[in-house]
């Protein structure tokens, strides 16, 4: 027994020392970096963080810390001390040794101690990103001058302001918004972003604060966009209020109509701004609105797009469905000479299958002689059934684009098969194709379509009535 007891004691004491000294262990050394991803020229914004612990270290010889570029591996930033503990939080502000911005990009690192008992290393590769670039931002109020309603304050039509950003490390929404300011600079309006960058944002002039219309006088809408990186980019526009003139508003002319239904932007076009009676050919004084009607189509740059052009009841109904697919073809080209990409649109005629008014009046058949726009939403499909509900109702006829060919006649079986085509059309894909923009940065654009009050309706009719030879 006594034997086995003191070779235990001699195994126990071999453990703890070697020739009277205790074992001393290796060094060892732990990293962690916070805040990866940064901008070394945004304001308030810390660089990367590196966190360590050193242990097994009583005097420290050396210590130095290598940042590389992910790209090419060279050298960024060195940092290179004697004699010195290692601190405990090492941060690298973006900076490279010879003080200039390092470029936009991932980084490695490398971090070396070397002390009295041994060294120890640690290295990762592109943990760290640099973004010194602000994000992509697009700002287009649709008018310079808003009018107001004597009765009520409120502007005679929404203000609506089209809005674009991206960034492709990513958007900070909780400090990006839309702000309306006064001359002063007061904030009198603020429409914040849940999670998404609207299209397009409405307003009737009513201030947020004291929920009043504004006083007469110039204002300014500014966007502001911050990426995830701290960088900030913002863009303003100037408005004016002014009271409603006697004359009506020479924006838009009252046959033109813009609001908002479930399947995206509907702009709503009168076939008397745009056609002589029983013509597919456009008036000259149509340029100006389908100019207008251009330039909001450049704003979404991804969305498709839909013509679709209508026809009353009156005269033959194939004629009237051929002469609904010219008129939309009319359209279509125009577009097309304006630099619209024609893969983004698709022309469809309904003929009289689609009325929005009785034909039984000149003022119904009037509004139901129309051709409408729709800027169709990029992120929130329309739900398959309502399509379908919607296309077994009318039926609809599709045209091809072809420049300016002659469209074919369409027959009543051709029609039918064509509902197919349409609801193919209108079914939005979830993740569209993104335009490039700007160096580096990619345009993205995150949707929202917020609540659209219909313009008031149009209070003129036509008294010339469209002949039944014409097809209308």
């Amino acid at each position: 027994m006594k034997k086995y007891i003191s070779l235990l004691l001699l195994l126990l004491f071999c453990s703890v020392s070697v020739y009277g000294k205790p074992i001393k262990e290796k060094t060892s050394l732990t990293v962690s970096v916070e805040n990866t991803l940064f901008s070394p020229v945004a304001e308030n914004t810390e660089g990367a963080t590196f966190k360590t612990e050193v242990q097994n270290v009583k005097k420290t010889k050396l210590w130095f810390l290598t940042i590389r570029n992910g790209e090419n591996n060279k050298k960024a930033r060195e940092f290179i001390v004697k004699k010195t503990p290692v601190p405990e939080t090492v941060v690298w502000d973006g900076l490279t040794s010879d003080g200039n911005i390092a470029p936009d990009g991932q980084y490695s690192y490398k971090f070396f101690v070397l002390g009295d008992r041994g060294s120890a290393v640690v290295e990762k590769s592109n943990v760290m990103t640099v973004d010194s670039t602000p994000p992509f931002v697009s700002l287009k109020c649709d008018r310079d001058v808003c009018f107001i309603n004597q009765e009520d304050g409120k502007f005679s039509r929404d203000l609506v302001v089209y809005l674009s950003a991206g960034d492709e490390n990513g958007i900070d929404f909780s400090k990006s918004y839309l702000e309306v300011l006064s001359y002063n600079d007061k904030r009198v309006k603020e429409f914040p972003f849940n999670g998404k960058i609207p299209e397009f944002v409405m307003w009737d002039g009513i201030d947020e604060v004291y929920n009043m219309p504004l006083p007469i006088g110039n204002y300014k809408v500014n966007f502001v966009v911050t990426d995830k990186a701290g960088n900030i980019s913002n863009i303003d526009s100037e408005i004016s209020i002014a009271p409603m003139p006697k004359e009506p508003e020479p924006e838009l002319p009252k046959e033109v109509e813009v609001k908002q239904e479930e399947r995206g932007l509907v702009i709503n076009l009168s076939s008397k701004v745009l056609f002589d009676v029983s013509k597919s050919e456009l008036k000259a004084e149509a340029e100006e609105s389908l100019t207008e009607v251009s330039e909001i189509l450049k704003v979404y740059l991804k969305n498709k797009v839909l013509i679709e052009g209508h026809t009353d009841s009156s005269g033959n109904k194939e004629k009237n469905m051929q002469l609904s697919i010219d008129r939309a073809q009319s359209v279509y080209d125009f577009f097309v000479d304006k630099g619209i990409d024609e893969e983004r649109m698709t022309v469809f005629g309904f003929g009289s299958d689609k009325p929005v008014s009785p034909n039984d009046t000149e003022k119904g058949k009037e509004q139901n002689r129309r051709v409408e726009i729709i800027i169709l939403k990029t992120q929130e499909p329309q739900p398959e059934t309502a399509a379908a509900e919607e296309t077994e109702e009318s039926g609809g006829a599709q045209s091809e684009p072809t420049g300016n060919e002659e469209p074919a006649e369409v027959s009543e079986q051709e029609v039918i098969e064509d509902e197919e085509s349409y609801e193919e059309h209108i079914e939005i894909p979830q993740e569209p194709e993104i335009p490039q923009e700007q160096s580096h940065k990619e345009h993205a654009q995150e949707n929202i379509i917020l609540e659209v009050s219909e313009p008031a309706g149009n209070e003129s009719s036509n008294t010339e009535g469209e002949s039944a030879a014409g097809g209308e």
